[in-house]
Parts: structure tokens; sequence; C-alpha cells
């Protein structure tokens, strides 16, 4: 117990300038690179915002397990165990796991204590392609979302007077608006 607090106390210092020149010392190659190569984007501006203890054990004596879900569930840190077991059964052997809290639980209570409040405002993605163009977006005063359904929803889920800043990929923000009138729902392709 002790040596997870100590390890999480000592990487929450650590700076993204720290963590890329450890990552590429142990990586031998460029930290970005890794990043894009293993999880198919770009790596986040700041590292180190959040992260999780994990312990690992066969079993948890009282006191550990008491402290366990004393930070977890009554500070919102993000801490938990998990158990493995070895079993045989009909001539198979089987390792299993299980989780002293429900992890899910464990991550959103983290979650919610590290997320700032809510500005008030919304992010719109413009999906700008050779289809859809931030020029007409402005000349016409209107967002559109495309890529399907759930994209479309979401738009539709803003009220009038509701704030938003529009975002394109790679360029970063782009304009600011404010929900004027009803939307009007319109598709180029047919309906399936």
């Amino acid at each position: 117990m002790a040596q997870v607090l100590d390890y999480a106390s000592w990487v929450r210092t650590l700076t993204t300038a720290q963590i890329y020149e450890r990552a590429e010392r142990y990586l031998q190659t460029r930290l970005v690179t890794a990043f894009r190569e293993t999880f198919g984007e770009a790596i986040p501006e700041q590292l180190n915002g959040s992260h999780s203890m994990l312990i690992m054990a066969s079993e948890l004596d009282p006191a550990s397990r008491r402290i366990v879900e004393y930070l977890s569930e009554g500070h919102g840190v993000a801490i938990n165990t998990v158990f493995f077991n070895f079993f045989e059964a009909n001539g198979q052997e089987w390792l299993t796991t299980d989780f002293l809290l429900d992890q899910e639980e464990v991550e959103e209570r983290s979650e919610r204590k590290v997320r700032p409040p809510w500005s008030g405002y919304y992010f719109v993605n413009a999906g700008l392609d050779e289809h859809r163009s931030w020029t007409d977006m402005k000349r016409y005063g209107f967002v559109s979302a495309g890529g399907g359904e759930f994209y479309t929803k979401r738009l539709e889920q803003l009220a009038v007077g509701d704030e938003i800043f529009v975002y394109d990929k790679g360029k970063g923000y782009i304009g600011y608006g404010t929900r004027r009138t009803r939307l009007k729902r319109r598709s180029n392709f047919p309906s399936r």
C-alpha cells in the first residue's frame, strides 16, 4: 500500500518534458512516434493530467482494504485492487481476476473530482473537408455535422441561445457562435 502511494506521489510531480525524456530514453525513439504507432492518434499536449493506482494481489489484509475504500469512495482517488486467482478444473488451468471495487465507479468518481466545472459552452467539430467548407458556414451562418445520425442528434440537442466554439482538426478553434433558431435537419444522403 505504501509503495503504490509513494509511486503515485512521485509520478504526480513529473512534468510533460520529464515524461518525454524518460520515455524516449527507454523506448529509444521519439515518444510522439511511438504513441501514434501504438494508439493511432496524436499524443495529448499535456501529459500526466491524472493517473490511477492499481494494486495487484492474491489477497488484501483488512487494513489495506479499508485504506483503498477510504481513498476511493471517500475522496475520489483513482485507486483499486485487482485480485488474481489460479486454479485447476477438469484438467485445465485457469487464471481469474476480480476487482475489490467496481472499476467503472472508481474511474467515474476520480473523473468527477478532477473534471473542472462545466463552462456552459459547447464545442463542435466542424469536420471540414472538400464537401464541407468553413467559408460557407460563416457566410450562411450555420454549423453542420456529418458522419452519421449520432453527430447530427448532438447538434439537435442545442437550445436557442446556447454558445458554441467551432473546432477544425489540425487548425484548432476557428469560430464562436450562438444558436439563434431551431435546427433544420437536412441530409445529402438517401435514408437507409
